[in-house]
């Protein structure tokens, strides 16, 4: 007997105000979340892990580049973690520090034990805390055309842990 299974890869366009946090935890191969224009109030960390391959990666994007906004409206924390993943793109999303984000330590998006990972034409403002993290083992991350402003004590860019046991 021959079974036939299908891939079913879903498309899903998010709206301010939608449970982003709810509505991208889940991700599979092919799958594709669109954030609409507007901005999205993340009280705390969204988790993002899947395992998108190569010919059917996971892409989370921007319906128009720039114009979907993750704002961190927690106390502290960072936007955004990509764990345990492959294969997921990151397209044209801002992440932005809320109100008070000078006194803040809000992050912006960390990585962590992940292969073929893409952040591309992403900005990164108003962040008091690392904007991006690259933590434990990654291999093959793509940072291209990321426009990182207005952001204070923070680093741009940490690579590594502390200890060194990742290396």
């Amino acid at each position: 007997m021959l079974f036939i299974t299908a891939a079913w890869a879903a498309s899903v366009t998010l709206n301010p105000g939608d449970d982003v946090a709810s509505l991208t935890s889940a991700l599979g191969p092919g799958d594709e979340i669109v954030f609409a224009n507007g901005i999205y109030e993340i009280p705390a960390t969204i988790q993002w892990s899947g395992e998108g391959t190569k010919n059917d990666p996971i892409t989370l994007r921007a319906n128009e580049p720039g114009r979907a906004v993750l704002e961190f409206v927690g106390e502290s924390g960072r936007i955004a973690e990509i764990h345990n993943s492959s294969f997921i793109t990151v397209e044209g999303l801002v992440f932005q520090g809320g109100e008070g984000w000078e006194d803040i330590r809000q992050g912006g998006l960390r990585i962590g034990n992940s292969t073929n990972i893409t952040i591309q034409d992403c900005e990164f403002t108003q962040l008091g805390g690392t904007v991006m993290y690259l933590s434990e083992d990654n291999a093959r991350i793509a940072l291209t055309g990321n426009h990182i402003h207005d952001t204070h004590t923070s680093s741009m860019l940490y690579v590594g842990c502390a200890d060194g046991t990742c290396w």
